[in-house]
């Protein structure tokens, strides 16, 4: 995703429509998109996120990961509500 037009000032992306964006991509896109998969885990995060945190820290963030590990899911989810 990018800006095809930027104003002035503001334009923040922060809340741009997901639904509106999938919507406009081609069929094949979409079709394509309906069988990957995203594995969501903390490695590159848990790595740089530790550098400057305080003794002990890494150990905290370790329990977590182990806890609650990776996140496998289709790249392209329906939300239960708004569908």
């Amino acid at each position: 995703m990018y800006s095809k037009i930027i104003p002035p000032t503001g334009g923040g992306t922060l809340w741009p429509s997901l639904t509106a964006i999938y919507d406009s991509l081609p069929k094949h896109i979409k079709n394509y998109l309906k069988s990957p998969n995203a594995v969501h885990d903390m490695g590159d995060f848990r790595n740089t996120y530790l550098k400057n945190e305080p003794i002990g820290y890494a150990e905290k963030l370790n329990k977590r990961f182990q806890k609650f590990d990776s996140s496998i899911h289709s790249i392209i989810k329906n939300h239960p509500i708004t569908k």
